[in-house]
């Protein structure tokens, strides 16, 4: 992925982390000073540009993830340009949605990389996701910044199963297990046989006693 695409789509997310921060030095620097209204100000400046730029990061997650993936099969997904975090969420959706269409094999795009502050973070990282969730996994030697995640005999963990849950097809089931009829009103109660011959015998005493 080059840099000026990153760049792009992740400057309003940056200039607010700038902001955030010089936000939050002030008010440690007035704190210091005993200035604490100034620091209480500061302070909540920060959180502000903070939230600020966690909207922009989700914004620019999605762009880069449309872009990147826009041109692609859904058996390939690039996670160039994205953080560990947004990664991983983007990768969990796609393998759930490769489940659910008993997909072989997915081949994820990591990247080596190069441009990570203190070396490559994604790739360990996707790595460490498919040993979490029992998923064979091996990489290209022609591309090592790819790794293709095999799904034969696939045993997944409990939050991937309580995900596909919701994926659940009915056929799956025998409904002929299940009474699904519509319910039937209730008859109304009919007199016991011996209150119909109590009712008969005193008419007949009756009879015989008033002629």
């Amino acid at each position: 992925m080059d840099d000026e695409i990153w760049q792009y789509y992740r400057e309003d997310a940056m200039d607010w982390a700038a902001k955030r921060d010089e936000a939050f030095q002030i008010s440690r620097q007035a704190h210091k000073q005993g200035d604490g209204l100034t620091a209480k100000k500061m302070s909540t400046y920060g959180k502000y540009c903070g939230q600020k730029c966690d909207i922009a990061n989700k914004s620019a997650a999605n762009a880069i993830f449309i872009q990147m993936n826009e041109n692609r099969p859904l058996t390939e997904i690039d996670l160039h340009g994205l953080f560990v975090r947004e990664a991983i969420e983007r990768l969990e959706d796609r393998v759930i949605y490769a489940l659910n269409n008993r997909m072989r094999q997915l081949d994820v795009i990591v990247g080596q990389g190069h441009h990570s502050k203190g070396g490559a973070k994604l790739k360990p990282s996707v790595m460490q996701f498919a040993k979490d969730n029992d998923i064979k996994y091996s990489i290209y030697e022609h591309n090592p910044g790819c790794i293709r995640f095999h799904f034969a005999q696939f045993a997944a963990t409990p939050s991937i199963r309580d995900v596909q849950k919701e994926h659940i097809d009915l056929r799956d089931y025998d409904l002929a297990e299940y009474d699904l009829a519509e319910p039937r009103a209730e008859e109304p109660d009919t007199p016991g046989w011996w209150i119909i011959a109590f009712i008969l015998f005193v008419i007949g005493f009756l009879k015989l006693v008033y002629g």
